[in-house]
């Protein structure tokens, strides 16, 4: 987690441990709500007559996730409800949708790292108004920490927050991560065997 979730989260020791639980739950229900409305409305052609069928195939590919934030109170599915709305906003066609499409992947991803790779995707192949969504967002997430926190505190977090990157893999070797199950750790554990 970056160095801006710890602001995103602070306000959850000022209530009581079950109205967070209760919290968390509600949020990753509207996030369930946002994520198959968004996607109904991102992929309209799923609901003719002969392409009706991929609902199934879609909806088997997301129960693990989805099953794993309402478990184990995680953030994915908010995330990808966020991503979904990001995408919805830049096919409104106009500035503020724009700008909105580069804000919103890149905000999530100064909270947990890995959506920044789409923000990566966007920076090169979406318009001038999602770059400065997305520049916005940046500027936050560098300012917030450091308001916050103070300039010690907040400086101290982004050098701890970097060292910690430099490490993680020690930690959490992509090819033994058998609890989460990502797209990383697969092909990490397909072509160790390639490479040595």
């Amino acid at each position: 987690y970056a160095p801006m979730s710890l602001v995103f989260f602070s306000w959850m020791p000022f209530l009581p441990y079950g109205a967070v639980k209760f919290l968390w739950i509600v949020l990753n229900t509207a996030a369930y709500v946002v994520f198959w409305r968004g996607l109904y409305r991102l992929y309209p052609f799923l609901n003719e007559k002969n392409t009706k069928w991929l609902w199934c195939l879609v909806w088997v590919v997301s129960i693990k996730p989805i099953h794993a934030s309402f478990q184990s109170h995680n953030i994915q599915l908010i995330f990808a409800a966020i991503l979904i709305l990001a995408q919805l906003y830049f096919q409104r066609s106009d500035r503020p949708g724009y700008f909105l499409s580069g804000f919103l992947p890149t905000l999530i991803g100064q909270l947990k790292i890995y959506p920044l790779f789409i923000s990566a995707l966007y920076l090169i192949t979406r318009w001038k108004q999602v770059v400065i969504g997305m520049a916005a967002s940046v500027l936050l997430g560098l300012v917030t920490p450091l308001l916050y926190l103070g300039l010690h505190g907040g400086k101290t977090l982004f050098f701890s927050f970097y060292d910690n990157l430099q490490h993680f893999h020690d930690f959490a070797p992509l090819t033994k991560d058998a609890v989460t199950l990502s797209l990383a750790s697969l092909m990490a554990t397909w072509f160790s065997p390639l490479f040595g």
